[in-house]
């Protein structure tokens, strides 16, 4: 860190570091001692987006130094993620998935909101519809109990860690992807590529970073962030619409392979590392 001239350093911004008890403790002190000092002697700040930055913890030190950060937008990999044919014989029910990790660490990603959600939809349908979650963490049961307690459990399957080839699976055959975080420590969403790949629509919350991965309308609907009618609302639109939900995903499919492919962040980023 103190040798400026003879290193040249890049530094990848991904997002603001939280947690909590002993470790938040540990990221406080990085973020008051360290992060300064590695911003300061940055060359390059890369990032996923600019406007998670602008209304980061970094947003200060963005104001007077922007000309050293520099957007590389995440990618997918379309050969991997890709679409598949669901027969009609294979479904006999709308599908809403969700895909994150069930720990105290992501209970930002906003599945308690979800299940929640899915309580009044079930009252609301008048078609059958599940709830696929794909995930594990320490607060897998506390979801299953609360979804019990919401007498959701028959509508919500917990299905664990899969690997990608299992996940493209799920992508696939469901029909619309959910990601309703509610704070931003949501950055930016990869697992929203991985649904427009699929040519899935897609429903998130308006938060900084999150908001710029898809146009709202066009591959997918934004809700406010925390706002279960809201959600329920926009999961309605979609459920209820297929004309507009298979539109909405071949849409997301398009902008993926047009501004999300390895291919254009590896371009990206040898312009950044070949400029020294």
């Amino acid at each position: 860190l103190f040798f400026r001239k003879k290193f040249k350093l890049i530094v990848h911004y991904h997002m603001d570091a939280k947690a909590y008890g002993f470790k938040g403790l540990i990221f406080k002190l990085n973020n008051f001692l360290i992060l300064p000092i590695l911003l300061w002697q940055a060359q390059i700040i890369t990032c996923a987006s600019l406007d998670y930055i602008k209304h980061s913890q970094v947003a200060n030190y963005y104001k007077k130094h922007a000309k050293k950060f520099r957007q590389i937008l995440f990618g997918v990999d379309l050969k991997q993620f890709a679409i598949q044919s669901i027969t009609t014989q294979e479904k006999n029910q709308k599908t809403i998935l969700f895909v994150a990790g069930l720990d105290k660490a992501h209970h930002f990603k906003g599945l308690e909101n979800l299940l929640q959600a899915i309580k009044i939809l079930k009252n609301s349908l008048h078609f059958k519809f599940n709830l696929i979650v794909i995930g594990e963490g320490g607060l897998k049961n506390y979801y299953k109990n609360l979804a019990k307690n919401l007498e959701i459990d028959e509508i919500v399957n917990f299905f664990g860690q899969v690997d990608n080839n299992k996940l493209v699976d799920y992508y696939n055959y469901c029909d619309v992807f959910v990601l309703p975080s509610i704070s931003q420590s949501e950055a930016f969403g990869l697992v929203l590529l991985e649904a427009m790949a699929c040519a899935k629509p897609v429903i998130a919350s308006n938060l900084p970073g999150v908001r710029d991965v898809f146009k709202n309308s066009i591959q997918g609907l934004l809700i406010n962030p925390g706002d279960i009618h809201d959600l329920v609302e926009k999961l309605e639109i979609i459920l209820t619409n297929d004309k507009l939900a298979k539109q909405m995903g071949q849409a997301g499919r398009k902008l993926v392979e047009d501004k999300y492919t390895w291919e254009k962040v590896v371009k990206r980023l040898s312009l950044i590392y070949n400029c020294f």
